[in-house]
């Protein structure tokens, strides 16, 4: 789903941080530990697309400071780094049968507007393809088969919800194709270049699919349905009759299923008892790959048309992402990042089995057996519910530990064994981090997904205090000295702990959380609908949604707050953060406020992320107990 694809893309940003320039000694080791700026030079990679000969892969990098477009051939040689903008870019797309331009999207000063760019890997120059429209929102869709057009989607009409666009690429016109309520996304182009099929999301919950004929513009639903269900990742199959895509309806875990477009009906191709993070079919429709979201890992699968496996590339413990078929099906690509290793691009050959990395990280004297491998521990809620947890700790301490409780936003995020550069760092210098998937959580059934809905949201609170518990009888943590650290939702859960439990903590950093339900949802970026049937509604739930507000319970909170925000953030307004800051500083408690000028929902520059690390790492030197 795209909201969901760009909070894990918004989560990931976060998550790669900035560096310190001299080495520090690590606390309780009486060892220097390597700088930050070291762990952090072992950059991931993001998207991937292979060129349409198939002899190279363009993908986005922050080796260069900030994420950019790259080219690499296919055997990793020759890597070149096409961009260049403060901005940044967001992704990468190879147009189908041009050998030489890439399509990608770019914000400007992290505000998330989207603009749409084409640059060519044979010569200089960037062209803005939809000039005029700085204020709105493009959304990459899909390529007609020849390339010669692009959907997209974009709230030019209504800031509050997505149509859907087709534009010309030869005489730079735009038209409508689909008008939306709410928020519709072009997900793939028919082999015959006269349909597209279009997701509409009522929810991070809830969506539907359509096929549009291009001609008439007439749009039919193909997922008539009640209750929630999604429908990610979607796709035509080759020969027209059908639609592939990934769903959960009546179901507890998200499989694959192929909808009869004759019928509309329904069945699986693969029903495990885990969720599906991602499904392609190959051109040629005799394969397809799909990715197993196992306890966090995610596992590629290669399958023939039927669903029957045929092969599984060789990989360390690892999560696949952004698979995709190259050189007619014959080569699967895909990125793959594991808890010692950064994301770097791997190929897998359908007819040898063959599995290839073809990026390769540069460890910059960092010794890789030093990475920690955390273990995933399951820890007793107050219900019962297991809630899991990756924990990373030092290889070798003496002592109680210092430790960070690292919340992550959506709720509807999952936090996952990739490569986390901070954590790395933390335990290098004799920190730990636990990083825990509270309920509300996405990656482990339905029923875990909507386990902290409406009022059932300080369920979620319960959880990070069993984990709080976890760390100080299991996990050696002095209880004196634990931390908790959070983005956007996760924002709210660091502010909302610390008033709950006033004094289990040694301090709070809270990057751009929701202080206040009410104002949130009256003033946020997003559709509002969306939100509230995860949140409340403002008409129904309104004196619940400011019972929860942290801005309201302000006299509970005794421990120190470092805040965090963007000043062009239009999903948590600055406001939420001006405002709990001030009332905390009121109430005597020792709060320091930090509010970036050019940054968003996320952080994109890397001064800015130098800065922020340097906050956070400063505020438990400051405040841990020696």
């Amino acid at each position: 789903m795209i909201v969901r694809r760009f909070a894990a893309l918004l989560a990931f940003v976060f998550l790669i941080a900035q560096s310190f320039t001299a080495a520090a000694v690590a606390p309780g080791s009486g060892t220097t530990a390597i700088p930050l700026k070291t762990y952090l030079s072992l950059t991931d990679v993001a998207w991937i697309s292979a060129s349409p000969d198939g002899s190279h892969v363009a993908y986005t990098s922050k080796e260069s400071g900030t994420w950019q477009v790259w080219t690499a051939r296919m055997d990793g040689s020759h890597r070149r780094h096409l961009t260049s903008s403060a901005d940044g870019a967001d992704g990468d797309w190879w147009i189908p049968n041009d050998p030489h331009t890439i399509l990608f999207t770019s914000s400007h000063g992290g505000s998330g507007i989207d603009q749409m760019y084409a640059i060519r890997d044979d010569r200089p120059g960037v062209t803005l393809l939809i000039p005029h429209e700085s204020k709105v929102t493009h959304v990459f869709g899909a390529f007609s088969p020849d390339g010669s057009k692009i959907a997209f989607s974009s709230n030019r009409r209504n800031q509050q919800a997505f149509d859907v666009y087709v534009l010309d690429r030869k005489t730079g016109r735009t038209r409508r194709v689909y008008t939306s309520a709410h928020s519709a996304y072009a997900t793939a182009w028919s082999p015959n270049a006269n349909e597209l099929l279009v997701q509409v999301v009522y929810s991070p919950y809830n969506a539907d699919l359509y096929t549009v004929e291009l001609r008439s513009g007439a749009a039919r639903l193909i997922t008539p349905h009640t209750g929630l269900a999604n429908f990610d990742s979607s796709q035509f199959t080759p020969d027209m009759h059908g639609v592939v895509c990934i769903s959960d309806l009546q179901r507890e875990f998200h499989t694959i299923q192929r909808i009869d477009l004759a019928t509309r009906s329904m069945r699986p191709v693969i029903d495990l008892p885990y969720d599906i993070d991602q499904v392609v079919l190959s051109p040629d429709a005799q394969h397809m790959a799909y990715i197993v979201n196992r306890d966090g890992y995610g596992d590629v699968v290669v399958a023939d048309a039927a669903g029957r496996t045929i092969g599984t590339p060789s990989m360390p413990p690892s999560i696949a992402e952004a698979l995709t078929f190259a050189r007619g099906g014959r080569l699967l690509l895909y990125n793959a990042s594991g808890p010692t290793f950064p994301k770097v691009t791997w190929s897998y050959d359908i007819d040898t089995h063959k599995t290839t990395q073809i990026l390769h990280p540069n460890f910059h004297g960092i010794p890789p057996d030093s990475m920690v491998d955390p273990p995933l521990v399951h820890v007793r809620s107050f219900d019962g519910t297991m809630v899991p947890a990756w924990y990373f700790a030092p290889k070798h301490h003496t002592g109680k530990l210092t430790v960070l409780l690292d919340i992550h936003g959506g709720p509807e995020d999952q936090d996952r064994v990739w490569f986390y550069p901070f954590a790395q760092y933390l335990v290098s210098r004799g920190y730990a981090l636990l990083d825990p998937n509270i309920r509300g959580s996405d990656g482990y059934g339905r029923t875990y997904l909507h386990g902290a809905d409406g009022r059932k949201r300080e369920d979620a609170l319960k959880d990070v205090e069993a984990l709080r518990k976890w760390l100080v009888t299991s996990g050696n943590a002095n209880p004196k000295n634990v931390f908790i650290d959070g983005a956007s939702y996760g924002g709210y859960v660091v502010l909302a702990s610390l008033y709950h439990y006033p004094y289990a903590y040694a301090g709070g950093m809270d990057i751009y959380g929701v202080a206040d339900w009410v104002k949130f949802l009256q003033n946020t970026g997003e559709v509002r609908s969306a939100r509230e049937s995860i949140y409340g509604s403002l008409a129904h739930d309104r004196s619940f949604l400011e019972s929860i507000s942290p801005i309201n319970h302000v006299s509970q909170i005794t421990r120190p707050v470092l805040i965090v925000a963007g000043k062009n953030d239009t999903i948590v307004p600055v406001s939420q953060s001006e405002r709990m800051a001030a009332a905390i500083r009121k109430n005597g408690v020792p709060v320091d406020l930090h509010i970036f000028p050019n940054e968003g929902h996320g952080i994109s520059s890397l001064t800015d992320l130098m800065a922020l690390y340097d906050w956070m790492t400063a505020f438990m030197d400051r405040h841990s107990t020696h």
